[in-house]
């Protein structure tokens, strides 16, 4: 019997329906076989001893049949089935002197070998290694690991160690920073027509919490579309200075929280206020009436100072001016800054 040299474990997708699974490599022996369930979305990985029969097949291919179909159907909530083979490091097999040469008994003990070099091959394949041409003075070796922290390479450039980054509270500062971000999700689905759009970055938001995010990620949850950014001193447009979005600038304007009723009912710019009669100031206006001694077509009769000659002309009549021609500032107290608003 040959062996091919073709041997990785296999990994596939349970699915609550499917009950065999094959490998095509040769499992020499069933006794050999080891067989693997891995969480879906933790990727813990843990033995399964029973519940299952495992056949070596004619053609030297591997057969494994549940007795129930293993897994579940939404992916998330499923296990993969793992398949591999564990041949003992032992050799059992006694030879005895005889007249003939015992070919099958030794081609038997052979293949066991390969099988052992193969499954060494190919967990090797699955470690670490260093890229040909390394200066042998590079250590091999790591650290005892310490909880939280990450292992970083030496100063002396030849060796690992412990870092001393804290990687449980850098966990925590990036949940805070999800959690933050799948509020203001949360917070602009009740102003969207598309609910299940901010439902769906809601989602993205906390199914990537357990991974450490990139600076663009965190400028992104930080300064979603529709978010103001200030700036007292620094001219540069938003996408250039944090990385992500299109920005567009707010001049000459105040950002104003919305209100239900009123000139600020809706989002965007307002535009100028009118100015009625109602809303101006009052003053008082003084008419200096003219004076003449007849009455005569056009003129107001009136008594002054008790005689009845003296009348006030409503031709020469006027009124006088109020007030100054000075240019007015009605600019509420203001702080004045670079202000961009993010529409993409």
């Amino acid at each position: 019997m040959s062996l091919s040299d073709n041997y990785e474990p296999t990994k596939d997708l349970a699915n609550a329906v499917t009950t065999i699974f094959t490998a095509d490599w040769d499992p020499i022996n069933t006794d050999y076989v080891e067989i693997y369930s891995e969480d879906y979305t933790t990727g813990v990985q843990t033995e399964i001893t029973s519940g299952f029969t495992a056949e070596r097949l004619s053609n030297n291919t591997l057969k494994v049949t549940f007795d129930d179909a293993p897994g579940d159907a939404t992916p998330a909530d499923s296990v993969y089935i793992i398949l591999s083979r564990a041949t003992p490091n032992s050799q059992e097999q006694p030879f005895t002197t005889s007249s003939g040469f015992q070919a099958k008994v030794a081609e038997g003990v052979w293949d066991k070998t390969v099988a052992i070099v193969q499954e060494v091959v190919e967990g090797i394949a699955r470690t670490l290694s260093y890229p040909l041409g390394t200066d042998s003075s590079v250590s091999q070796s790591i650290p005892v690991p310490e909880a939280g922290k990450p292992l970083v390479g030496a100063s002396d450039g030849l060796s690992f160690e412990n870092g001393d980054t804290d990687i449980t509270a850098l966990d925590t500062a990036v949940a805070d920073t999800q959690a933050s971000a799948a509020a203001a999700a949360s917070s602009a689905s009740d102003a969207s027509d598309d609910a299940s759009d901010a439902s769906d970055s809601a989602d993205a938001a906390a199914s990537s919490a357990a991974s450490v995010p990139t600076m663009a990620t965190i400028m992104a949850a930080t300064y979603p579309v529709g978010s103001v950014y200030t700036n007292a001193t620094v001219a540069t447009n938003p996408g250039t200075l944090l990385g992500i979005g299109t920005w567009v600038a707010i001049e000459g304007e105040c950002v104003v929280g919305i209100k239900s009723t009123g000139a600020f009912d809706a989002l965007g710019s307002v535009s100028e206020g009118e100015t009625t009669v109602d809303a101006s100031h009052t003053h008082d206006v003084a008419t200096d009436w003219g004076v003449t001694t007849s009455a005569t077509e056009g003129v107001i009769q009136a008594l002054v100072a008790g005689t009845a000659d003296n009348v006030r002309d409503a031709a020469a009549s006027k009124t006088s001016d109020s007030g100054g021609s000075a240019t007015q500032n009605n600019i509420q107290p203001s702080y004045v800054c670079y202000v961009w608003r993010r529409t993409a």
